[in-house]
């Protein structure tokens, strides 16, 4: 059974605190790093890791 791409994309999250997570299924991965305004999203760039990591 293929899994529903919305299983395997991720979004990402601000908690009261100010801290921003990247949250797929069950794991929630702390973002450290910020990117320039130009170029690709971190949900575009966690998207893309996380894809070739499945493959």
């Amino acid at each position: 059974m293929a899994k529903d791409r919305k299983e395997t994309v991720g979004r990402t999250v601000r908690s009261e605190s100010g801290t921003q997570y990247f949250v797929v299924g069950k794991y929630k991965i702390k973002v450290s790093e910020h990117f320039p305004e130009q170029g690709k999203s971190i949900d575009n760039l966690l998207e893309d890791a996380v894809h070739r990591a499945a493959s």
